[in-house]
């Protein structure tokens, strides 16, 4: 790609009429690996078998694990748009890599400003054993913190060196607010190599393999690097954060 990127951070309203461009990137960016998340099986009474219900199979395929043909993508339209839709729990901040030109989006990253409360019982609500994981490693449910929900990419647009200057991708998403933590679960080890290279020993990683963190995804802890403290309150703070980033422009 020989387009000059800009990046810009906005917040959740300022994103809804790109909604269209966000889902198809998204649907195709997590059908790759290493998610593989193409299309999903029916779970019911009948067939409890499938881990997630992800497939990588094509619409209209047999699924071998429930012997099922897959009948629905991973994820609809309808469920990205409820999911990003501005006003949920939680500040909704976007971070954009896009064309200078076309304003074709690179790389996008949605994250909340929220606390470990509102992330226990948002994110990890219908996960018990995640939901005391999280509350048991962190006792302050109050404390606040940097959620990265999603991170995706284009790699037609550009295959590699997406996650380059990831530290600075997060940092900006914090800017504003006193988060003194990041946190994100992922299945990505790019996405978790790219978290130890740029915040070293301020990066904890809690893996499924190894029985840290009852979750199939690994989940990424990260302290804050020290900047000037902000003493207002968390809501006020995520409040101002989506004011700056109120416009697309």
């Amino acid at each position: 790609m020989t387009n000059m990127v800009l990046s810009s951070v906005y917040a959740a309203p300022a994103m809804e009429p790109r909604m269209d461009e966000v889902v198809t990137l998204y649907q195709n960016a997590f059908a790759s690996a290493p998610w593989n998340e193409r299309t999903k099986c029916a779970i019911d009474e009948a067939t409890p078998s499938c881990p997630g219900g992800f497939s990588p199979l094509s619409i209209g395929q047999l699924c071998m694990t429930c012997d099922q043909h897959v009948t629905e993508p991973a994820y609809t339209e309808e469920t990205l748009r409820a999911k990003f839709k501005p006003g949920t729990e939680g500040h909704g901040l976007w971070y954009v890599e896009e064309t200078a030109v076309e304003r074709k989006i690179v790389l996008a990253a949605f994250a909340r400003i929220t606390t470990i409360g509102g992330l226990a019982e948002t994110v990890f609500g219908e996960d018990d054993a995640m939901q005391s994981w999280i509350l048991e490693r962190n006792p302050d449910p109050t404390s606040g913190v940097l959620w990265v929900e999603d991170v995706f990419a284009d790699t037609t647009l550009r295959p590699s060196n997406n996650l380059y200057d990831f530290d600075k991708k997060l940092n900006r998403l914090a800017r504003g607010s006193s988060v003194q933590t990041y946190m994100f679960q992922t299945l990505n080890p790019k996405l978790v190599r790219a978290a130890q290279r740029d915040f070293a020993s301020r990066c904890k990683i809690a893996d499924p393999l190894f029985k840290d963190v009852p979750n199939r995804s690994m989940v990424v802890t990260i302290e804050r690097p020290t900047e000037k403290p902000i003493s207002d309150t968390a809501d006020a703070q995520a409040q101002r954060v989506a004011q700056n980033y109120a416009s697309i422009d």
